[in-house]
Formats: C-alpha cells, sequence, structure tokens
C-alpha cells in the first residue's frame, strides 16, 4: 500500500474526528445554554467550564457571561475579562464586542474610550454586526474621532457607508455653504458614511481622504439591504 495513500487516509481520519468532536462539543454548548435560561446554572457550569479549559472558544465565552452576570457563580469581572480575552484570541467577535461594551461603560473596569474601541475593531474585522455598529457609533465621539479618521482612508467600508448618491455628478464642498471650495466630486451610486445630516447639508468622510466634507443632502438617498453597494 502506497505511503502517500496511508497518509492521505490519516489526515482523512483525523479531521472526520475533529468534526465529531466539534459536533459534540456544540451540542454540549446548545444544553448549557437551555439550561441558563431555565436557571439550572449548575449543570451548565459542569457542561461549559471542562470545555474552556480545554480552549473551546464558544465555551470561553460562555463562561465569562456566567462570571459576569453571576449565573450560578459570584460575578467576577477579572475572570470574566479572562475567558473572553482567551475567546477573543480565538477569533471569536462576540467576545471582542462584549469587551468593548465593558471597557465603553465601564462596567467592572475603568472605563477607557479607546479599549473600548479597539476591541470594537477587532471584532468588526471579524464581521460582527453589533461591533460594526458601535465603531460607527463612536464616530461621534470627540475622544477617538481623529483616529478613526485615520482608520478610514485605509479601512472605509469597515463602517459600512449606507448613503448613495443619487445625480450623475455631486461636488463636496469644504463647508456647508454652496460658495465653498469643492473637495471633492462624486458619481452616482457612490457610497459615502454620513456623520450627520440636515435637510439641506450633510457631513460625510471622504473616502481614502480621511478628511470631512459636506454635500447637499437631496443628492443622497439612504441604501437599502438590497442595494448592490459601489465603492470609489
Amino acid at each position: 500500500m502506497p505511503f502517500w495513500w496511508l497518509k492521505n487516509s490519516f489526515l482523512i481520519v483525523l479531521i472526520l474526528f475533529s468534526s465529531i468532536l466539534n459536533a459534540t462539543d456544540e451540542t454540549a454548548l446548545d444544553k448549557a445554554t437551555v439550561h441558563m435560561k431555565i436557571g439550572d446554572f449548575a449543570k451548565a457550569y459542569c457542561l461549559v467550564q471542562p470545555l474552556a479549559e480545554e480552549g473551546n472558544a464558544h465555551a470561553q465565552y460562555l463562561l465569562g457571561w456566567m462570571y459576569h452576570n453571576g449565573y450560578g457563580l459570584r460575578i467576577n469581572d477579572e475572570q470574566t475579562l479572562a475567558w473572553w480575552n482567551k475567546a477573543a484570541e480565538q477569533n471569536y467577535a462576540d467576545a471582542n464586542y462584549s469587551i468593548g461594551l465593558m471597557y465603553e461603560l465601564g462596567e467592572g473596569v475603568k472605563q477607557d474610550t479607546r479599549k473600548a474601541l479597539d476591541a470594537y475593531l477587532s471584532g468588526a474585522r471579524k464581521s460582527n454586526k453589533e461591533s460594526k455598529n458601535s465603531v460607527k457609533r463612536m464616530l461621534n465621539n470627540e475622544v477617538v474621532f481623529d483616529y478613526l479618521l485615520k482608520i478610514s482612508i485605509e479601512e472605509y467600508d469597515l463602517f459600512e457607508p449606507d448613503y448613495k448618491v443619487i445625480v450623475n455628478r455631486a461636488n463636496v464642498r469644504k463647508d456647508p455653504d454652496s460658495k465653498a471650495r469643492i473637495v471633492s466630486v462624486l458619481k452616482q451610486g457612490d457610497t459615502v458614511i454620513v456623520l450627520e445630516q440636515t435637510e439641506s447639508w450633510s457631513k460625510i468622510i471622504l473616502r481614502r481622504k480621511g478628511k470631512v466634507a459636506w454635500i447637499y443632502s437631496s443628492l443622497l438617498k439612504k441604501t437599502s439591504c438590497n442595494d448592490p453597494l459601489v465603492f470609489l
């Protein structure tokens, strides 16, 4: 029997075995979630804790929640953060979002806007919807606004531009004044990040420039989930 055949067969067995283990782990965690919902925290802990110790990111996240909310355990913010960090290190995006919320609200940790934003950014880069919403919301925070402008130069789509230009050409101006200097020209279908909006003017972030400018609000339309996005 050829060596390559034995080697490939061994790899296939390992993959199948790993899949079975993962499915078993997720079944146990599903049961743990049910136990938590009905208040049977002792059974939930017995299912979650061993898997968390073995390195299961989902279990680590759930265990962090049990410490955070006092589900059958004494509330322990250090343990919460420790387990969420372990999950986040394994690309479990929900953990990034929860860490960000913890720092933003100052729940169990010293309030730290920059640490909150860094956690949200990590989650957003993993396509976590809540993290993306939080990053966009923090554009209204003066403490981190300049930092976010710099990030927008390379990662504009991270903020999920939700307005599009509806005319063939749209002048973008330095200030909300029709006589202000034109700093850019957008074309129909281009998408933008809107920071604030009045009936007359919209304050936007320019793609690839990391600068704020203004455009007539009537030239923009909020995109729907079904609209194809067109990028500059």
